[in-house]
């Protein structure tokens, strides 16, 4: 939620979004237009042109959001992107007549964004993500449109031949709703190969393609990995980010468990189902739990990251700052405290079948350490195997390097021991 005002260096004039429960984002346009990105309108992120209190539409009508936009210091063309089904698209305008402007021809690449205008607006930076290699960076003259490349990432270590490019696909939810998915493949591996489904956090992310060193690591020790963006994920509509809001998660948290039905039949080899493993951090780690209590037997083998075990618990114990943020998103503790205890992974204990492992920061703000101690300790006590990983340097996830690694290592071994046999 935002609302804008306007400063003159000593009173604040209110503009938009006042009073409301919706997102804006505005940089000044030529004159006294101000540029604003917003889903206020309709379904999707999209750009308008605000003056004197009306608004009125700048960037086409799409089935995408305009995840980013921007403007020169002469105010004289518009850069923005576009977000396609999980890939970034570039778009360019003249500020003044809103007509689109042709781009050059760009090499193949997942993502591709905008970086900084020189001053008087002759050259642009633009940054490649390949999906195999680390970020590029190219300049583009615009009156010539020529390109030229500045920078290519640097990965001495590694085989970036090896790396492979995540494919986009959808699952069905029972209700028939199409999931998407992206889906990166090892080139070789024993079939069926086993399947590590990887949820995001948020819940409000999204899993995009792109490269990815920690994907890849597990595609190289013969992993399938799958990213999906269940209800809830951001990039697909208002109606999609919202359809897992308070109560109604409970329609929609069941799109854990058909990813996990998905995967045992499009991996299969020869009438013999794929091992699959559950995995996530934050929201994502919630989603692992979810997927190993609720969802008991869908999947082999889980390991989350800083993930809330007991909604009830998480809402009471989180940092105030997080508290009114994270309410909005799951439920009052008091008033939805029902249904908060239905969507708890603690409450399915008794259903639990396969290995767990726990990962924590000591010190995290948003996801107290005790989220990972009381469930892991419950499963102990049950004679269940669980596996605890606290780091007491860390917070909300493993930032050190030295800690990453250990936290990828242990998950990576994990998965080797319960998924391929592996001691």
């Amino acid at each position: 939620m935002s609302e804008i005002f306007e400063w003159n260096g000593k009173d604040l004039t209110p503009l938009f979004g006042q009073g409301e429960r919706e997102e804006y984002n505005a940089a000044y346009g030529p004159g006294d237009e101000v540029l604003v990105q917003t889903p206020h309108f309709g379904e999707y992120r999209r750009l308008y042109s605000w003056q004197k209190g009306k608004f009125t539409k700048v960037t086409p009508e799409l089935k995408y959001d305009v995840s980013d936009f921007g403007i020169d210091r002469q105010r004289r063309r518009v850069l923005y992107t576009v977000n396609e089904e999980g890939y970034t698209r570039p778009h360019a305008m003249d500020a003044r007549t809103h007509v689109e402007e042709k781009l050059p021809a760009l090499p193949a690449a997942d993502h591709v964004f905008f970086g900084a205008t020189t001053p008087d607006g002759r050259l642009s930076v633009i940054a490649l993500d390949p999906g195999t290699g680390p970020l590029q960076s190219w300049v583009l003259e615009w009156k010539t449109g020529k390109l030229v490349r500045w920078h290519t990432g640097s990965a001495p270590e590694v085989d970036l031949g090896a790396f492979v490019r995540a494919k986009l696909e959808t699952y069905p939810a029972r209700d028939g709703t199409p999931i998407p998915v992206f889906v990166r493949e090892p080139k070789n591996c024993p079939k069926p190969c086993p399947v590590v489904i990887d949820f995001h956090g948020g819940p409000e992310g999204q899993a995009q393609p792109g490269f990815s060193p920690v994907a890849q690591m597990f595609v190289e020790r013969g992993f399938v990995f799958v990213q999906p963006n269940v209800r809830g994920s951001d990039g697909y509509g208002k109606t999609w980010i919202h359809a897992d809001d308070g109560p109604k998660r409970l329609e929609i948290i069941t799109d854990i468990e058909d990813a996990a039905t998905w995967a045992r039949k499009r991996f299969a080899d020869g009438g013999a189902a794929p091992r699959l493993g559950i995995f996530g951090g934050s929201y994502g780690g919630y989603s692992t739990l979810i997927g190993m209590t609720m969802f008991a037997g869908a999947y082999d083998a889980g390991a989350e990251i800083v993930g809330i075990s007991n909604l009830v618990t998480f809402l009471t114990n989180t940092a105030p700052y997080r508290r009114a943020l994270r309410v909005s998103e799951y439920g009052d503790p008091e008033k939805d405290r029902e249904a908060l205890l239905k969507l708890s992974p603690v409450t399915y204990l008794d259903r639990v079948k396969g290995p767990l492992l726990l990962i924590q920061g000591a010190s995290d703000p948003r996801v107290p350490v005790g989220e990972a101690v009381q469930i892991h300790d419950a499963l102990e006590q049950r004679k269940l195997p669980v596996e605890l990983l606290i780091f007491p340097d860390e917070g909300h996830g493993a930032q050190k390097r030295d800690n990453q690694l250990y936290q990828y290592g242990y998950t990576l071994r994990f998965f080797q021991k319960h998924l391929q046999g592996k001691n």
